[in-house]
């Protein structure tokens, strides 16, 4: 099944081309013969070196000296092309990479692994009982940045009775390999233990940088701390506040977000996971090497090593962990905080643009009422022109002018400025004569009291806003159908002085 899935998966794949380096590392008992080398590996020579052929013999060792352990590997250690670390794309030709995972005996589902989040690791024994293999997967990968993708993966496979390690290697620029690799060949004497290089990998990832992250993360904590909440931990030419004690509040939320995610960089719990797999897999190594001849002496050591290493990271890891846990908890605290200061900024600014706005609704609702007021004169026409018979019609026809004076030519064209909020003698001459001189038309005394109540209300309407002129067209034809209704105005005149109304 595993090789039937494996080549499924390598013709999905989608060849990139890398730079291509080879490692080897032997350990002799005569350590004066031990060998590191590294060169570059055309392509044309990947099958020689994979079978050891060509220039990449082994040496015929003097008599009596033995080789003790050995590593060969292929290494990509700059891996630059932009989808390098893409699912489903692997750096060699599709029928190098079937003939390398074959030749060293590296694990299939290394090809599976490839669209594998955070860091991620694998081991296990082969299904060959008379030469058995231990296995070992571990890579890291990310989506793209600037991009380019990036991470690093190992493939390694262990003859556990030949002590030779072979392996596959590849890494990005911004990932650790180069430095690694470097470290590997110092301790050539070391190599036939398994996992000395997936530890010395993990050694980099959790360097010190990582404790610098959390010391950084929890001094800019710090600094948001005495913007937000005035907390006298930092130098004043740290702060956030300038000279004029102003306050940046889009930096300090950006900020905010920024440290937030510093703190969550390289989260302790995943690494704390690969320790324990790790200890899974020295355990797999022990309990099948512990029977032969090499678990004595200088290996047996390493492993004990291995493992104090491990249970040094993993202490490291738990108290970067809880200091990470404090540093969120505190940011919590401060973003609280400053979303309750905007909140009440917000709420002052809209209470002032409250009160600066006051007095425009002011004017709108005078002009409702205003607009309630013509209405009601409307309504009470009828009732206004009630007691006075023969002078009735001429109330509503000079009420009338003042509404329908179109052009300035015309003499009623004051009424309308009375209306629209002139002057006190344009809406006095547009209204009709001052109170006590009539001007009825058979010289009833009730049509003097009649002129006085449209003076009046000429008067009043001219001291109105200029909305009036917005409802002055509604209330002609409100006021003709009125009219009309009680017999006061002869239709085909009113038509001609009031074309709008047709």
């Amino acid at each position: 099944m595993d090789d039937y899935m494996f080549r499924e998966y390598v013709k999905q794949s989608k060849p990139v081309a890398e730079a291509t380096s080879y490692l080897e590392i032997f350990s002799y008992s005569d350590p004066t013969l031990n060998t590191v080398k590294e060169e570059p590996l055309p392509n044309d020579e990947l099958e020689n070196f994979l079978h050891q052929e060509g220039a990449f013999q082994p040496p015929i060792l003097p008599t009596g000296v033995t080789r003790i352990a050995g590593l060969r590997m292929i290494l990509q250690q700059n891996a630059s092309h932009p989808e390098t670390f893409s699912p489903q794309y692997i750096s060699l030709k599709q029928r190098a990479y079937v003939s390398m995972v074959e030749t060293m005996r590296l694990p299939y589902r290394g090809i599976e692994s490839t669209s594998a989040v955070g860091p991620f690791f694998w081991a296990a024994f082969d299904q060959d009982e008379e030469r058995p293999h231990l296995q070992i997967l571990f890579r890291k990968s990310d989506v793209r940045k600037k991009g380019l993708t990036r991470g690093w993966e190992l493939m390694l496979s262990h003859d556990m009775r030949g002590g030779m390690t072979m392996g596959y290697c590849k890494g990005t620029p911004s990932s650790d390999i180069v430095e690694c690799v470097r470290h590997l060949k110092a301790c050539a004497l070391q190599i036939g233990h398994p996992m000395l290089l997936p530890t010395i990998i993990f050694s980099h990832d959790m360097s010190s940088k990582t404790d610098i992250k959390q010391r950084e993360a929890r001094d800019w904590l710090r600094k948001l701390e005495h913007a937000v909440s005035m907390r006298q931990e930092i130098d004043d030419k740290e702060s956030y506040v300038d000279q004029d004690g102003l306050v940046d509040f889009d930096l300090i939320n950006r900020h905010l977000v920024e440290c937030h995610s510093q703190v969550l960089w390289k989260r302790p719990k995943a690494y704390m996971q690969i320790l324990q797999s790790f200890d899974e897999a020295m355990e797999l190594f022990k309990s099948s090497a512990e029977g032969g001849e090499r678990w004595q002496g200088e290996l047996k050591k390493l492993n004990a090593s291995m493992l104090s290493r491990h249970e040094f990271y993993r202490k490291k890891l738990q108290g970067i962990d809880s200091y990470a846990y404090t540093t969120l908890q505190r940011l919590a605290i401060q973003r609280s905080a400053l979303y309750n200061i905007i909140a009440q900024r917000e709420s002052k600014l809209n209470f002032q643009m409250a009160e600066d706005n006051r007095p425009a609704w002011g004017v709108v609702s005078a002009r409702r009422v205003l607009g309630v007021h013509v209405l009601y004169v409307v309504l009470q026409l009828p009732e206004w022109g009630g007691g006075c018979q023969p002078g009735r019609a001429y109330c509503f026809r000079e009420f009338l002018d003042i509404l329908g004076g179109d052009c300035p030519s015309d003499p009623n064209y004051s009424g309308v400025m009375a209306l629209l909020g002139k002057t006190e003698g344009e809406a006095v001459r547009a209204g009709g004569s001052p109170p006590g001189e009539g001007r009825g038309v058979d010289g009833d005394s009730d049509s003097g009291a009649d002129e006085k109540k449209n003076h009046e209300q000429g008067r009043y309407m001219g001291y109105q806003e200029g909305l009036v002129a917005v409802v002055i067209g509604t209330t002609r034809r409100v006021m003709i159908m009125i009219f009309m209704r009680y017999g006061l105005v002869d239709m085909n005149g009113w038509i001609a002085k009031f074309p709008i109304l047709v």
